[in-house]
Protein backbone atom coordinates (compact mmCIF):
# COMPACT_ATOMS: atom_id res chain seq x y z
CA UNK A 1 0.00 0.00 0.00
CA UNK A 2 1.25 3.25 -0.77
CA UNK A 3 2.59 5.40 2.05
CA UNK A 4 0.53 8.51 1.02
CA UNK A 5 -2.94 8.85 -0.56
CA UNK A 6 -2.86 10.18 -3.93
CA UNK A 7 -6.55 10.93 -4.64
CA UNK A 8 -6.35 14.47 -4.73
CA UNK A 9 -2.96 14.68 -4.97
CA UNK A 10 -1.79 16.68 -8.51
CA UNK A 11 0.83 15.01 -10.05
CA UNK A 12 1.61 15.50 -13.89
CA UNK A 13 1.43 11.79 -14.56
CA UNK A 14 -0.44 8.87 -13.17
CA UNK A 15 0.26 5.55 -15.41
CA UNK A 16 -1.78 2.50 -14.74
CA UNK A 17 -0.18 -0.57 -15.36
CA UNK A 18 -1.66 -3.25 -16.58
CA UNK A 19 -0.32 -6.88 -15.49
CA UNK A 20 2.38 -7.94 -16.98
CA UNK A 21 5.00 -11.01 -17.97
CA UNK A 22 7.55 -8.77 -18.90
CA UNK A 23 9.70 -6.77 -15.94
CA UNK A 24 7.72 -3.99 -13.88
CA UNK A 25 10.50 -1.61 -15.05
CA UNK A 26 10.34 -2.38 -18.78
CA UNK A 27 6.48 -2.37 -18.49
CA UNK A 28 6.32 1.13 -17.43
CA UNK A 29 9.34 2.83 -19.26
CA UNK A 30 6.68 1.35 -22.46
CA UNK A 31 3.78 2.60 -20.91
CA UNK A 32 5.80 6.19 -20.32
CA UNK A 33 7.08 5.94 -23.87
CA UNK A 34 3.62 5.54 -24.98
CA UNK A 35 2.15 8.25 -23.38
CA UNK A 36 4.72 10.60 -24.72
CA UNK A 37 4.27 9.41 -27.95
CA UNK A 38 0.39 9.61 -28.07
CA UNK A 39 0.34 13.56 -26.57
CA UNK A 40 -0.98 12.54 -23.16
CA UNK A 41 2.41 13.84 -22.16
CA UNK A 42 3.98 16.90 -23.87
CA UNK A 43 6.92 18.11 -24.58
CA UNK A 44 8.63 20.12 -21.43
CA UNK A 45 6.23 18.49 -18.88
CA UNK A 46 7.80 18.08 -15.68
CA UNK A 47 7.53 14.22 -14.30
CA UNK A 48 6.75 13.32 -10.71
CA UNK A 49 9.82 13.09 -8.28
CA UNK A 50 10.73 9.32 -8.64
CA UNK A 51 10.77 8.47 -4.91
CA UNK A 52 7.25 9.98 -5.10
CA UNK A 53 5.90 8.17 -8.31
CA UNK A 54 7.52 4.85 -6.61
CA UNK A 55 5.18 5.30 -3.62
CA UNK A 56 2.12 5.86 -5.92
CA UNK A 57 2.75 2.82 -7.51
CA UNK A 58 4.07 1.27 -4.37
CA UNK A 59 7.00 -0.40 -5.94
CA UNK A 60 11.05 0.48 -5.34
CA UNK A 61 12.64 3.44 -6.17
CA UNK A 62 15.00 1.39 -8.18
CA UNK A 63 12.01 0.14 -10.75
CA UNK A 64 11.49 3.84 -11.52
CA UNK A 65 14.74 4.89 -11.67
CA UNK A 66 15.70 1.93 -14.40
CA UNK A 67 12.59 2.76 -16.46
CA UNK A 68 13.55 6.09 -16.34
CA UNK A 69 17.00 5.39 -18.01
CA UNK A 70 15.69 2.99 -20.40
CA UNK A 71 13.58 6.10 -21.96
CA UNK A 72 16.46 8.58 -21.21
CA UNK A 73 18.50 6.40 -23.98
CA UNK A 74 16.07 6.97 -26.19
CA UNK A 75 15.79 10.74 -25.89
CA UNK A 76 12.22 11.06 -24.51
CA UNK A 77 12.82 12.42 -21.34
CA UNK A 78 16.04 14.48 -19.98
CA UNK A 79 17.25 15.06 -16.31
CA UNK A 80 18.31 18.36 -15.40
CA UNK A 81 20.58 18.37 -12.08
CA UNK A 82 18.36 19.84 -9.37
CA UNK A 83 15.42 20.57 -11.76
CA UNK A 84 13.78 16.87 -11.71
CA UNK A 85 13.36 15.08 -15.12
CA UNK A 86 11.09 16.20 -18.16
CA UNK A 87 9.60 15.15 -21.18
CA UNK A 88 12.19 15.64 -23.73
CA UNK A 89 11.43 19.54 -25.89
CA UNK A 90 11.97 17.53 -29.40
CA UNK A 91 10.80 14.47 -28.53
CA UNK A 92 8.30 14.52 -31.18
CA UNK A 93 10.33 15.83 -34.38
CA UNK A 94 12.16 12.95 -35.23
CA UNK A 95 14.28 14.56 -38.54
CA UNK A 96 16.48 17.17 -38.69
CA UNK A 97 14.63 18.60 -41.87
CA UNK A 98 12.64 21.90 -41.74
CA UNK A 99 8.60 21.62 -42.04
CA UNK A 100 7.45 23.83 -44.71
CA UNK A 101 3.93 23.16 -43.96
CA UNK A 102 3.69 26.66 -41.94
CA UNK A 103 3.77 29.84 -44.70
CA UNK A 104 3.33 32.60 -41.70
CA UNK A 105 6.36 31.62 -39.55
CA UNK A 106 10.05 33.12 -40.18
CA UNK A 107 12.13 30.75 -40.00
CA UNK A 108 15.07 31.68 -37.70
CA UNK A 109 16.07 28.56 -36.48
CA UNK A 110 18.12 27.42 -39.43
CA UNK A 111 21.78 29.03 -40.54
CA UNK A 112 21.73 29.75 -43.83
CA UNK A 113 25.21 30.19 -46.22
CA UNK A 114 25.15 33.61 -47.99
CA UNK A 115 24.68 33.17 -51.75
CA UNK A 116 27.31 36.39 -52.56
CA UNK A 117 30.36 34.17 -52.61
CA UNK A 118 28.73 32.03 -55.18
CA UNK A 119 30.63 33.44 -58.01
CA UNK A 120 34.38 32.44 -56.28
CA UNK A 121 33.17 29.17 -55.28
CA UNK A 122 32.21 28.35 -59.10
CA UNK A 123 35.11 30.10 -60.02
CA UNK A 124 37.40 27.94 -58.09
CA UNK A 125 35.52 24.29 -59.19
CA UNK A 126 36.08 25.57 -62.99
CA UNK A 127 39.61 26.11 -62.11
CA UNK A 128 39.95 22.74 -60.47
CA UNK A 129 38.03 21.01 -63.63
CA UNK A 130 40.67 22.48 -66.17
CA UNK A 131 43.47 20.60 -64.27
CA UNK A 132 44.70 17.58 -66.10
CA UNK A 133 43.85 15.08 -63.32
CA UNK A 134 40.42 16.81 -62.40
CA UNK A 135 38.92 13.50 -62.78
CA UNK A 136 41.10 11.70 -60.11
CA UNK A 137 38.72 14.34 -57.76
CA UNK A 138 35.41 12.68 -58.45
CA UNK A 139 36.06 9.00 -58.20
CA UNK A 140 36.29 6.56 -55.15
CA UNK A 141 39.42 6.25 -53.50
CA UNK A 142 41.34 5.00 -50.70
CA UNK A 143 41.82 7.50 -47.86
CA UNK A 144 45.62 7.08 -47.88
CA UNK A 145 45.18 8.35 -51.35
CA UNK A 146 43.92 11.74 -50.98
CA UNK A 147 47.15 13.47 -49.91
CA UNK A 148 45.89 16.60 -52.10
CA UNK A 149 42.81 17.00 -49.91
CA UNK A 150 44.51 16.26 -46.61
CA UNK A 151 47.27 18.70 -47.19
CA UNK A 152 44.77 21.16 -48.33
CA UNK A 153 42.43 20.53 -45.22
CA UNK A 154 45.84 21.03 -43.08
CA UNK A 155 46.50 24.57 -44.46
CA UNK A 156 42.82 25.76 -44.27
CA UNK A 157 42.71 24.43 -40.75
CA UNK A 158 45.74 26.31 -39.76
CA UNK A 159 43.90 29.96 -40.33
CA UNK A 160 42.62 29.08 -36.98
CA UNK A 161 46.05 29.05 -35.31
CA UNK A 162 45.88 25.04 -35.08
CA UNK A 163 48.57 22.84 -36.63
CA UNK A 164 47.79 19.50 -37.13
CA UNK A 165 49.28 17.20 -39.67
CA UNK A 166 47.94 15.20 -42.40
CA UNK A 167 47.63 11.74 -40.85
CA UNK A 168 45.14 13.31 -38.68
CA UNK A 169 42.95 14.37 -41.04
CA UNK A 170 39.60 12.54 -41.40
CA UNK A 171 36.97 13.53 -44.36
CA UNK A 172 32.81 13.65 -43.61
CA UNK A 173 30.29 14.75 -46.02
CA UNK A 174 29.59 17.33 -44.24
CA UNK A 175 29.00 18.84 -40.43
CA UNK A 176 26.42 16.62 -39.52
CA UNK A 177 27.89 13.73 -41.14
CA UNK A 178 30.79 14.08 -38.81
CA UNK A 179 28.46 14.49 -35.83
CA UNK A 180 27.30 11.59 -36.30
CA UNK A 181 30.40 9.76 -37.09
CA UNK A 182 32.31 10.84 -34.11
CA UNK A 183 29.40 10.02 -32.16
CA UNK A 184 29.00 6.91 -33.54
CA UNK A 185 32.61 5.87 -33.32
CA UNK A 186 33.57 6.98 -30.33
CA UNK A 187 30.62 6.57 -27.52
CA UNK A 188 28.20 3.95 -27.18
CA UNK A 189 24.51 3.92 -26.28
CA UNK A 190 23.78 5.32 -22.69
CA UNK A 191 27.09 7.05 -22.64
CA UNK A 192 26.32 10.94 -21.64
CA UNK A 193 27.85 13.89 -23.35
CA UNK A 194 28.04 17.05 -21.71
CA UNK A 195 26.62 20.29 -23.79
CA UNK A 196 25.70 24.09 -23.13
CA UNK A 197 22.41 24.74 -22.07
CA UNK A 198 21.14 26.10 -25.09
CA UNK A 199 22.67 23.95 -28.06
CA UNK A 200 22.26 23.25 -32.24
CA UNK A 201 19.60 21.16 -32.50
CA UNK A 202 21.11 18.69 -35.11
CA UNK A 203 23.72 17.51 -31.69
CA UNK A 204 20.39 16.57 -30.18
CA UNK A 205 18.82 14.67 -33.05
CA UNK A 206 22.39 12.69 -33.44
CA UNK A 207 22.75 12.02 -30.02
CA UNK A 208 19.12 10.94 -29.93
CA UNK A 209 19.21 8.23 -32.86
CA UNK A 210 22.35 6.62 -31.35
CA UNK A 211 20.98 7.13 -27.60
CA UNK A 212 23.25 9.23 -26.59
CA UNK A 213 22.45 11.37 -23.49
CA UNK A 214 23.20 14.97 -23.50
CA UNK A 215 23.73 16.98 -19.92
CA UNK A 216 23.47 20.25 -19.99
CA UNK A 217 26.45 22.03 -18.30
CA UNK A 218 25.10 25.82 -16.48
CA UNK A 219 27.17 28.59 -17.53
CA UNK A 220 28.46 31.40 -15.49
CA UNK A 221 27.84 35.09 -16.81
CA UNK A 222 27.64 33.84 -20.41
CA UNK A 223 30.84 31.34 -20.02
CA UNK A 224 31.05 27.54 -19.52
CA UNK A 225 31.00 27.17 -15.47
CA UNK A 226 34.23 25.30 -15.01
CA UNK A 227 33.49 23.96 -11.69
CA UNK A 228 29.89 22.78 -12.91
CA UNK A 229 31.81 20.84 -15.30
CA UNK A 230 33.52 18.99 -12.89
CA UNK A 231 31.19 18.47 -10.51
CA UNK A 232 28.32 16.92 -13.29
CA UNK A 233 31.07 15.62 -15.11
CA UNK A 234 32.29 13.19 -11.58
CA UNK A 235 27.98 12.77 -10.66
CA UNK A 236 27.39 11.70 -14.38
CA UNK A 237 30.25 10.01 -15.28
CA UNK A 238 30.40 12.60 -18.58
CA UNK A 239 32.62 10.51 -21.46
CA UNK A 240 32.50 13.74 -23.63
CA UNK A 241 31.78 17.62 -24.42
CA UNK A 242 30.30 18.62 -27.00
CA UNK A 243 31.59 23.14 -27.81
CA UNK A 244 30.93 25.55 -30.02
CA UNK A 245 33.54 27.98 -29.07
CA UNK A 246 32.84 30.64 -31.68
CA UNK A 247 30.15 32.53 -32.59
CA UNK A 248 27.91 29.50 -30.79
CA UNK A 249 24.84 28.42 -31.57
CA UNK A 250 22.31 29.90 -30.97
CA UNK A 251 23.74 32.46 -28.78
CA UNK A 252 26.01 33.80 -30.90
CA UNK A 253 29.25 34.03 -27.90
CA UNK A 254 32.66 33.79 -28.25
CA UNK A 255 34.12 32.14 -25.60
CA UNK A 256 37.45 33.56 -24.03
CA UNK A 257 41.00 32.39 -24.13
CA UNK A 258 40.67 31.71 -20.61
CA UNK A 259 37.95 29.87 -20.30
CA UNK A 260 39.02 27.71 -23.36
CA UNK A 261 42.61 26.99 -21.22
CA UNK A 262 40.59 25.99 -18.53
CA UNK A 263 38.28 23.58 -20.35
CA UNK A 264 41.49 22.21 -22.14
CA UNK A 265 42.96 21.05 -18.26
CA UNK A 266 39.80 19.72 -17.18
CA UNK A 267 39.86 17.55 -20.01
CA UNK A 268 42.82 16.73 -19.61
CA UNK A 269 41.94 15.90 -15.53
CA UNK A 270 38.77 14.04 -16.47
CA UNK A 271 39.86 12.38 -19.60
CA UNK A 272 36.94 13.63 -21.59
CA UNK A 273 36.81 13.93 -25.28
CA UNK A 274 36.21 17.44 -26.68
CA UNK A 275 34.25 17.62 -29.87
CA UNK A 276 34.78 20.88 -30.90
CA UNK A 277 32.62 21.93 -33.43
CA UNK A 278 34.29 24.94 -35.35
CA UNK A 279 31.73 25.47 -38.06
CA UNK A 280 31.97 29.39 -37.75
CA UNK A 281 35.45 29.60 -36.40
CA UNK A 282 36.93 31.76 -39.60
CA UNK A 283 33.79 34.13 -39.26
CA UNK A 284 36.32 35.97 -38.12
CA UNK A 285 39.83 37.54 -39.17
CA UNK A 286 42.22 37.01 -36.63
CA UNK A 287 39.91 33.90 -35.10
CA UNK A 288 40.84 33.31 -31.10
CA UNK A 289 42.81 29.29 -30.22
CA UNK A 290 40.63 27.01 -30.46
CA UNK A 291 40.35 24.60 -27.78
CA UNK A 292 41.92 21.74 -29.81
CA UNK A 293 45.36 24.10 -29.85
CA UNK A 294 45.47 23.62 -26.05
CA UNK A 295 44.50 19.72 -25.77
CA UNK A 296 45.05 18.21 -29.20
CA UNK A 297 44.92 14.93 -28.13
CA UNK A 298 41.31 14.90 -26.07
CA UNK A 299 39.88 17.03 -29.07
CA UNK A 300 37.77 15.97 -32.05
CA UNK A 301 38.22 19.58 -33.83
Amino acid sequence: MPVNSFDNYPMSWKPNLENTNQAFYKELAKRLEKDIKSGVLKPGTMLPPQRELADFLDINLSTITRAFKLCEQKGLICGVVGRRTFVASDVTNGSILLSNKEDRLIEMGAIMPSTKPNSYVLEAIWKLLKEPEAHNVLQYDLAENNSMQKNAAVQWISQTGFTTKPDNILFAAGGQNAIVGIFASLFQCGDKIGTSELIYPGVKTAAKMLGIQLIPIPDNNGELSIEALKQICKKEELKGLYIIADYHNPTTHCMSEIIRKKIAIAAKELKLIIIEDAINSLLSENPPLPIAAYAPDYTIF
